[in-house]
């Protein structure tokens, strides 16, 4: 909740990942980063939402063990 903008990019756009896309669900596959249990703890609140603009898919962060 501190985090300004660019240190949000830095922290979560940035890290380089997978997203995958199916029918039901945007899996976004994150790499290990010093802040990802940070990240997932709090994305993790979200994962029952469906949204709309999204063809009402549901979003899933799952850590990735390589780096």
């Amino acid at each position: 909740e501190h985090f300004y903008d660019e240190r949000i990019y830095e922290k979560f756009i940035a890290n380089n990942g997978e997203i995958t896309i199916s029918e039901l669900n945007i899996k976004i596959e994150l790499k290990k980063k010093r802040d990802l249990p940070q990240i997932l703890e709090m994305m993790n609140k979200f994962d029952t939402l469906s949204y709309p603009w999204l063809e009402n898919k549901k979003l899933k962060f799952i850590p990735v063990a390589s780096s």
